[in-house]
């Protein structure tokens, strides 16, 4: 029944995204219903409720505010360049531009748990985050998925994405439950940004039968929602110590 009900969505996200992909970048919040259509598929609670138009950020009165508020949520720090950057566990205070961030950049909204994210700063000031967050399903159970990476623009290229990376990355070592291996879903050109890092990209029908539950199907839905936000093809990554 759960296999009938996952297909049913995957075809009315197909559709949904098939009517409206000649002006989907002028209509975004088209993407995010099929990226809540993907969550509710997946088992997750979506940020958005299918019935409505606008994404709702859980916990969080503040981003009820107007637009500009929340632009103001988004807002690049003065002064962030390269240099001391320092990393630690996301807060209740980050989830408002957290969320926002996701949400403007119609990110996979999968799996938004503060405790499965790290956050990058320099000078008090928030500059980046990503998460490992767990798979769901009964195949892949110790497996992970590193997703929601973000690092604003004016700091990118010096290599906090990447130390993002290896900083979840290690903590997931340090905990001793967990041992699978972390996947990650991303556009065909950051290929060699995670090849870098110790990632391989999966080829295989093989390889892909036995993806997680959850992230094969996130995997099946992000397919059709990629190359309408961004134009390029999605692919999977594994990293294994």
């Amino acid at each position: 029944r759960l296999k009938l009900v996952q297909e049913l969505q995957i075809s009315e996200l197909r559709a949904h995204t098939s009517l409206m992909a000649p002006r989907s970048k002028r209509h975004p919040q088209i993407l995010r219903r099929a990226w809540s259509i993907a969550a509710v598929a997946a088992g997750f609670t979506p940020l958005l409720a299918p019935s409505t138009s606008a994404w709702a950020t859980p916990h969080a009165a503040s981003c009820d505010a107007k637009p500009a508020r929340r632009r103001a949520l988004l807002a690049v720090p003065a002064g962030a360049t390269c240099g001391d950057v320092t990393l630690r566990p996301a807060g209740g205070g980050d989830l408002p531009w957290i969320t926002m961030t996701i949400v403007s950049l119609v990110m996979s909204p999968f799996g938004l748990d503060l405790a499965n994210f790290l956050v990058a700063e320099k000078s008090s000031e928030r500059i980046g985050f990503a998460q490992i967050r767990p798979t769901s399903g009964t195949r892949g159970a110790a497996a992970a998925v590193l997703a929601s990476l973000f690092v604003i623009p004016v700091a990118r290229g010096c290599g906090i994405g990447s130390s993002l990376v290896e900083g979840l990355l290690q903590r997931r070592r340090e905990r001793s439950e967990a041992k699978g291996p972390v996947y990650a879903l991303t556009l065909a050109p950051k290929e060699r940004f995670f090849t870098k890092l110790g990632f391989r990209r999966i080829f295989t029908d093989e390889e892909k039968s036995v993806l997680p539950d959850s992230l094969a199907l996130e995997a099946s839905l992000g397919s059709v929602v990629a190359p309408l936000v961004a134009g390029e093809e999605l692919i999977i990554l594994k990293y294994e110590d």
